[in-house]
């Protein structure tokens, strides 16, 4: 019996063994090329997403602003633009 259970343990590593191997010949080969487009496109995205969340921020503020005016005007007020002093 205890013959049959090692050779069952070697069947069984034999099977795993076989299966990593398998793994291993369809996962895709590492490609610098390939490595270097994707990370320009990273790049490219991060760029992307950061000048749209600048805009947003401008836009948001634009709104604000435009908000708090035409609150002013609403409620009658006459002198409702800001007086800039620099």
């Amino acid at each position: 019996m205890n013959s049959l259970g090692h050779h069952e343990s070697a069947v069984l590593i034999d099977l795993k063994q076989r299966a990593a191997e398998i793994r291993r010949r369809r996962r895709p080969m590492f490609d610098p090329h390939e490595e270097r487009a994707r990370t320009r496109l990273q790049v490219a995205s991060m760029i992307v997403t950061v000048i749209l969340m600048v805009t947003g921020w401008f836009v948001v503020q634009g709104l604000g602003k435009s908000a708090a005016m035409q609150e002013c005007i609403m409620s009658g007020r006459i002198n409702c633009m800001r007086a800039d002093i620099q």
